[in-house]
């Protein structure tokens, strides 16, 4: 997520009408940039293009990790709530868990 800062910020602005995301709290700028493939663009842009390099270098069709998958779930985001993102070894650090 951190190599793309400027595409999600681009996105936060052009969707949800966000001037700066780094005024947002880090639950809910979690909350809005991981969702940000369900919309057109820039982040949708970039899980197509990952979901398709994934394709490319799958095994097989028949490969059971792949096999009977739509490709309506390529690149959907993985649905995290703020107790497992509070919890995270993959984001510790980078939010600051204040009270509300």
């Amino acid at each position: 997520m951190l190599d793309h800062l400027a595409d999600i910020e681009s996105d936060l602005s052009a969707i949800h009408r966000i001037e700066d995301m780094y005024a947002l709290s880090g639950p809910r700028f979690f909350r809005l940039a991981w969702r940000l493939a369900a919309y057109r663009g820039v982040m949708r842009m970039r899980a197509e293009e990952l979901a398709l390099e994934h394709q490319r270098h799958s095994s097989s069709p028949c490969d059971p990790r792949v096999a009977g998958r739509s490709d309506s779930s390529a690149g959907a985001p993985e649905r995290v709530g703020d107790e497992e993102l509070r919890h995270s070894s993959r984001f510790a650090g980078l939010i600051e868990w204040g009270r509300g």
